[in-house]
């Protein structure tokens, strides 16, 4: 089943700190997607996220978060940026 879905404000706000603490450089959309999955996840539901973006699979990775990828691989291990 397919569901298209907005992430509450409160989970947009969460994303953005965790994803800030990784330095990870991401857009809107990949806000969104792990805004999303963090309010699933706070929610209880089962669900993965499909997506080859490392950035947004280093996210998820780090919040023990279902993912799987679709074309180009599937990242090992969470890390954090260093910024320069």
């Amino acid at each position: 089943m397919l569901s298209i879905a907005e992430p509450k404000k409160e989970f947009v706000k969460k994303a953005e700190k965790k994803l800030l603490e990784t330095n990870s450089k991401v857009s809107n959309a990949d806000i969104s997607v792990f805004a999303l999955a963090l309010q699933l996840k706070h929610a209880k539901k089962k669900f993965m996220v499909l997506t080859d973006d490392y950035s947004v699979q280093n996210a998820l990775l780090g919040e023990k978060i279902n993912f799987e990828d679709i074309l180009r691989g599937k990242i090992k291990k969470h890390v954090t940026f260093r910024k320069k």
